[in-house]
């Protein structure tokens, strides 16, 4: 820090201060006339007073360049003996170094003052001590009290760049917040509601009142399922920090084996011959493997109603490893174009939104083609609950 850093109030008060002070000094100096002005002496103090005054004003701008003018001041002081600009000039600096300068220039600015009250006092002879120790304590109160607003500046200014990282801190976890309620959303909405509409689409025209019956059973459930889950995300979002919260219901419904079960009915009532191969441990994980899980084969099924034709066989495997949970969705790839009902509206939203949370968790996802067929794999390791 090389330039000054006081405030604009305090700089601008100092200022007027100097100036008013100036004024004073230089009406006195015309009031003692020409012949007094102009003789050696008196062109002494007057050069004295001139960089006295040049640097305290610099003191408020540039504290460096205050004391680059001291130089020449010295000298001129102990010639002419005026211990007043000496003590005036030193004080402010030594007041002001501390909060403007970097601690070296600071030190030395204390060493050049202290020596020149060391030659100032000598050459008052036997009562050195008159001037010295009183000016002494003048520099240390001054010196003290800079380096005390130094420290308070330092402090406050720790403190704002400490506010600044907790403001992005905040701002970044805001965004986490809403990238995972936006993946819950889709995850929710996307896969309940494109089963409703398939299921109420391809039995639109149906004169037989068995199968309206299993329709309207099978959107029934579709509806609970996703007004459950809504209600859940809706009281995480009111949440005030009570005990008796929702958030702790969202990993409630944590069953692969029977969410996998419920898809696999799902998808057969739409005609896609679907075999689910889920072990009954993979129950058994933390909740926060075996949500992604759900979520992963809720949009893998929700993909297979929009895009592949009915009959063609689709199957769902997880595998466990000591390691890592593998799971693998495979379908045909699609031959029919999707109902402009399911085409509405952005897409993609689902696999970036696995994507997302299988990178959270230090898995790898992929989805794409691989000859006739359309493959999801995700690897999730058996430490990722300790990440989220």
């Amino acid at each position: 820090m090389t330039s000054t850093s006081l405030s604009p109030w305090l700089r601008w008060s100092l200022a007027v201060f100097l100036t008013v002070s100036l004024a004073d000094d230089v009406a006195r100096a015309l009031a003692g006339g020409a012949a007094e002005f102009f003789n050696r002496n008196g062109l002494m103090d007057a050069a004295g007073v001139v960089l006295m005054y040049l640097a305290l004003y610099l003191t408020l701008w540039r504290t460096t360049w205050a004391v680059l003018a001291c130089a020449p001041l010295i000298p001129v002081i102990l010639t002419t003996g005026d211990d007043v600009t000496g003590i005036i000039t030193g004080t402010l600096i030594i007041l002001l170094a501390p909060m403007t300068t970097r601690w070296p220039f600071t030190t030395a600015t204390w060493v050049v003052f202290l020596g020149w009250l060391v030659a100032a006092s000598a050459r008052h002879g036997a009562a050195w001590h008159q001037l010295f120790w009183p000016v002494l304590l003048m520099f240390f109160v001054a010196g003290s009290i800079g380096t005390a607003v130094r420290g308070f500046q330092s402090a406050r200014a720790a403190d704002r760049r400490q506010l600044k990282e907790l403001r992005e801190e905040n701002l970044r976890i805001r965004e986490d917040e809403r990238a995972a309620l936006a993946r819950e959303l889709h995850d929710v909405v996307a896969h309940e509601l494109s089963i409703i509409s398939l299921q109420i689409t391809s039995r639109s025209r149906t004169d037989d009142p068995a199968e309206l019956h299993q329709v309207l059973d099978s959107v029934k459930r579709s509806t609970h399922s996703a007004l459950y889950e809504l209600r859940l995300l809706v009281g995480l979002l009111r949440e005030n920090g009570s005990e008796e919260s929702d958030l702790g219901h969202l990993n409630d419904d944590t069953s692969v084996v029977g969410v996998a079960d419920q898809l696999r009915l799902q998808l057969t009532d739409l005609g896609h011959t679907t075999t689910c191969q889920v072990p009954a441990e993979v129950d058994e994980l933390p909740a926060t493997l075996t949500r992604t899980l759900i979520r992963i084969l809720q949009e893998s099924s929700t993909n297979i109603v929009k895009h592949a034709a009915p009959g063609g066989p689709c199957q769902a495997t997880i595998r466990l490893t000591p390691e890592e949970v593998v799971l693998m969705v495979t379908n045909p790839l699609g031959t029919r174009t999707p109902s402009p009902d399911l085409r509405r509206g952005p897409s993609g939203w689902g696999l970036r939104g696995i994507a997302e949370r299988i990178d959270l968790l230090g898995g790898g996802f992929s989805a794409g083609p691989e000859g006739d067929r359309w493959v999801v794999r995700a690897s999730i390791p058996l430490s990722a609950d300790e990440l989220a």
